[in-house]
């Protein structure tokens, strides 16, 4: 994802809407709380089967904690 569809990501969400999107969840069983947060270069799509919306986000978080 680019930093401008981030943008465009942020800006959605401050204007108050919700993005939806679907994933393949079989391959992330095994994380925990400790794990890193999940991103492309981690992800392969194979069956969708699990939904997610996010609704708001965190600038200062950072994916190393």
């Amino acid at each position: 994802t680019s930093a401008d569809n981030i943008d465009v990501i942020r800006s959605w969400l401050a204007d108050g809407y919700a993005l939806p999107f679907a994933l393949d969840a079989d391959g992330f069983d095994g994380l925990g709380s400790g794990d890193d947060p999940i991103n492309s270069t981690d992800y392969s799509e194979s069956d969708i089967n699990h939904a997610q919306c996010v609704v708001g986000y965190d600038d200062p978080w950072t994916a190393d904690g």
